[in-house]
């Protein structure tokens, strides 16, 4: 509005220093787009601070960090995926589907954008596919808008559709699987000071082992995060994701030249 002015601010230091890392942190990650918006606002906040508020601000900004999530180039997309979220607008995309390899056009209205492990997400209803998906914002490889709006459905909430993934991918429409794995005593006290998804219930065992329960849609993701854990996890159930990570297993000592049975032998007795 003309003439708009923003009055003194009442912030100690703890909170403009908490405000600031903040800013600063995600404007370094995945706000990458927002960085010079981020910049002039807080500059603008810390104008108004008392002088004493600000120096110590100065002075001890740069002596908390907070790592940034460096992510991936999406040649400014983000800004126009950001805009057509808000505004509703309907976009016709090239997409690059690394499953299949192939290069597609998609009609796609835009619900919601996310940003889990380093990339930026596009949530929307795919035209072409006449179900909800999720796009990679970086395999956008060319993008306009069709003209046309669309109206926000209802009973879509970003928070439950990605409920039960384990971090990025969802299974099938409607496949959930309760994933139990035993944990080694050495490793436990490690998963349980973290806490990795909502559905997780956790057994402690009399021989300081764990059981960890967790209710995932499809089990891909989780697979290669207990490969992480190697000889010190053990996959209970389902069987199929047993046997999965017993074939990931077979390879990689094929590719290290060893022999399956002997190296399970010695890591780990009781798998079979």
């Amino acid at each position: 509005m003309p003439g708009f002015f923003l009055p003194p601010v009442t912030m100690n230091v703890e909170e403009a220093l908490s405000l600031v890392i903040s800013a600063r942190a995600y404007s370094e990650g995945e706000g990458k787009f927002h960085e010079s918006t981020i910049g002039s606002a807080i500059s603008k906040i810390i104008a108004t601070l008392p002088k004493r508020t600000r120096e110590l601000l100065e002075t001890g900004s740069d002596k908390i960090s907070v790592e940034s999530r460096k992510v991936t180039d999406v040649r400014g997309l983000i800004s126009q995926l950001y805009q057509a979220v808000l505004n509703t607008k309907q976009l016709r995309v090239q997409y690059y589907s690394y499953s299949r390899n192939l290069v597609s056009e998609r009609i796609i209205d835009p619900y919601a954008l996310t940003f889990r492990r380093r990339a930026w997400y596009l949530v929307g209803f795919c035209h072409t596919r006449n179900a909800i998906r999720m796009f990679r914002a970086n395999r956008i490889k060319v993008m306009d808008y069709t003209g046309d709006t669309f109206s926000y459905p209802s009973n879509f909430s970003l928070e439950e559709y990605m409920a039960k993934s384990w971090q990025i991918m969802r299974g099938v429409q409607g496949e959930e699987a309760e994933v139990v794995v035993r944990f080694d005593a050495k490793i436990a006290p490690l998963i349980k000071e973290v806490n990795w998804h909502p559905t997780q219930r956790i057994q402690d065992l009399p021989d300081g082992s764990i059981l960890f329960t967790v209710t995932v849609s499809g089990t891909e993701e989780i697979k290669f995060w207990l490969l992480r854990y190697s000889y010190q996890a053990e996959v209970i159930s389902p069987e199929s994701l047993r046997e999965e990570i017993a074939a990931a297993a077979e390879k990689m000592c094929q590719r290290y030249g060893k022999n399956l049975t002997a190296v399970t032998r010695v890591c780990h007795p009781h798998v079979v």
